[in-house]
């Protein structure tokens, strides 16, 4: 029998449940896939501790099983580890969409995970709440307003509203659904597939953001050229020309500080520089000569190393 406990709040009463897992259905499309060894972590963690949190569930009485999980997965998994039997939920009301907002919103700023990951939990959260409450339009300067649906839903923008919900800034949410219109389709698979630490770097990110849809294909084999450095492949792209080497830069710095100087500079810089470089071929003259002389008395060490063999021969 599942123990049940009613917690009252101003706004409605939320139900605690104990509730056999094989009563719980999990979703084979829930936006956050289960991770074995962070489940694995999680269940070592309630074997030494108890289940502090519980999951969230929502009762489908129609459905393949009572309730159906709306956030919790890795949870779940891991008390399936422990072989346990049941869990701690809170039941949710509300219906599918409501769930899908309710598992975003507890999910997409954990800290395992990615920014590009965030990114496109903060699309979904809206895709959910247009889905639901009916499509997000702009007025006519152009601010993104709510459409309102309920009198208890404040009409103000999509921003101010989901941070307010999730409990973060506006600009974090305005870079998230930023960098999630933005990076989409095939970049956003070969950023999540091979370059994680793409994924979490947001400034990164948000450069990416100005590269046109139309040049997706160019980054991501750009990417793939550079080995994955996201500055290189930008300028790639841009069509940047190549740093010059060394000596050059360094010559071309020389050319650019001789023409600063006056008339008078430059004549005496000339005088100094013909003294360096007479001092310069002296000095390279005695390299010569003297590997020269080296070279010379090396070949006679040969030569009469090789005149007692040859009479010993005769």
């Amino acid at each position: 029998m599942a123990k049940d406990t009613i917690k009252k709040t101003a706004a409605h009463k939320t139900l605690f449940k104990t509730l056999p897992l094989n009563k719980i259905e999990v979703p084979e499309d829930r936006s956050r896939p289960v991770d074995d060894n962070h489940a694995l972590a999680i269940s070592t963690s309630i074997a030494e501790h108890g289940q502090l949190t519980p999951v969230l569930v929502r009762a489908t009485p129609n459905g393949k099983q009572p309730y159906v999980l709306v956030a919790g997965g890795h949870r779940v998994r891991a008390v399936e580890m422990l072989q346990w039997a049941e869990i701690d939920c809170v039941v949710f009301k509300g219906d599918k969409t409501d769930a899908l907002l309710a598992e975003v919103s507890e999910n997409v700023f954990r800290n395992d995970l990615s920014v590009l990951d965030r990114a496109v939990g903060i699309q979904i959260y809206r895709d959910a709440w247009e889905a639901k409450y009916g499509r997000i339009e702009r007025g006519g300067d152009q601010t993104v307003k709510l459409t309102v649906r309920s009198d208890d839903r404040p009409n103000y923008g999509f921003s101010a509203y989901t941070a307010d919900r999730l409990g973060v800034s506006v600009p974090v949410v305005e870079r998230l659904t930023r960098i999630a219109k933005n990076i989409t389709g095939k970049l956003r698979s070969a950023i999540h597939q091979h370059y994680p630490s793409i994924a979490d770097n947001q400034s990164v990110l948000l450069k990416f953001c100005d590269v046109p849809e139309t040049h997706h294909a160019r980054l991501i084999k750009a990417l793939e050229v550079t080995e994955g450095d996201a500055q290189a492949a930008l300028d790639t792209l841009a069509d940047k020309p190549k740093p010059l080497p060394l000596k050059e830069q360094r010559y071309q710095a020389g050319l650019s500080a001789f023409a600063r100087l006056t008339l008078g500079q430059k004549r005496t810089f000339l005088a100094e520089l013909t003294e360096m470089l007479k001092a310069e071929e002296a000095k390279q003259a005695q390299k010569v000569e003297s590997r020269r002389a080296n070279k010379q008395a090396a070949d006679a060490a040969k030569t009469n190393d090789a005149e007692p063999e040859e009479r010993n021969a005769s």
